[in-house]
């Protein structure tokens, strides 16, 4: 007996939407205009932290990554957050209004917590993309269960979205995995 109501391959119900509580993986929609801020999909590496800012500068609006699968609605956050007199919305502008004086990974936390934007990142999701991320989690308890060290092995290193964008005349990367936005 098949489990589920549909393909895995077809879109996500509302009522799957609504039951499942994680992030997906989603793919971009076409460009639109104006543009504020470019997201870039890279390969995930550490970056050297002294190139980092020393702490989040005056002005700036950033969060930091802080639950799996998210990297693309942080970096929009991260873009739309520094927009100055953008329409936020009622949802958007109450979280940047609550959030203003949060560090980074609060920030990031409150992201996580924040069903409106899941709600939104989640509707380009497939049923597949949240069994996906369901699997990946369990092998990566799993993992976690039988080494304590996981060694970083180039080959199986993930992928991430990093947004820039111009604030205070300068050009800012904001990458949700760093401690701080790197004034480049």
């Amino acid at each position: 007996m098949n489990a589920f109501a549909q393909e895995p391959s077809a879109p996500a119900t509302p009522e799957d939407r609504l039951q499942w509580k994680g992030f997906c993986e989603i793919e971009s929609d076409p460009v639109r205009r104006p543009i504020y801020g470019l997201i870039f999909l890279f390969k995930w590496r550490d970056e050297d932290a002294d190139k980092l800012e020393a702490s989040c500068p005056e002005g700036i609006w950033f969060a930091n990554q802080t639950v799996n699968n998210a990297c693309a609605s942080v970096a929009l956050l991260n873009i739309v957050n520094n927009i100055p007199d953008i329409d936020l919305g009622d949802h958007l502008q109450q979280f940047k209004l609550f959030t203003a004086d949060f560090t980074p990974a609060l920030r990031g936390d409150a992201i996580g917590n924040f069903e409106f934007v899941k709600s939104v990142h989640n509707s380009f999701a497939r049923k597949m993309d949240m069994l996906n991320a369901d699997l990946q989690l369990k092998n990566d308890a799993s993992s976690r269960r039988k080494s304590k060290a996981k060694n970083a092995d180039e080959d199986n290193a993930g992928f991430h979205f990093i947004a820039f964008v111009p604030v205070q005349d300068r050009v800012w990367k904001l990458d949700g995995l760093q401690r701080q936005p790197q004034d480049l």
